[in-house]
């Protein structure tokens, strides 16, 4: 696994041209935005200019994925629902539509 750096005194973040060698000879294909505010904070240039550069070099603009959760007996309960994860857990609302309704 690749271990993102984004020390602004590293040579490969001085100018877009040398971060773009150094994604190359990492066999990265993509970058982030914190290595992307790196290289614009040592150019005196904006994100957006630095992002569009790096692109045009063929290079993917995203975020790392987070690694799951594993949640164990000691997680917190309220955590569980993944499209809210303050719901809580499910009440009366969770029979709707289910077995719980008349009829």
């Amino acid at each position: 696994m690749t271990t993102l750096r984004t020390d602004r005194t590293a040579p490969e973040f001085q100018d877009t041209e040398a971060f773009a060698g150094y994604l190359y000879d990492d066999e990265r294909g993509w970058f982030t935005l914190a290595e992307a505010a790196a290289v614009a904070a040592n150019t005196g240039r904006t994100n957006r200019e630095v992002i569009a550069d790096l692109a045009g070099y063929g290079l993917v603009f995203r975020e790392p994925r987070k690694a799951p959760e594993v949640r164990g007996y000691t997680a917190n309960p309220n955590t569980r629902w993944a499209g809210n994860p303050g719901a809580g857990g499910g009440g009366g609302d969770s029979l709707i539509g289910f077995a719980g309704r008349e009829g």
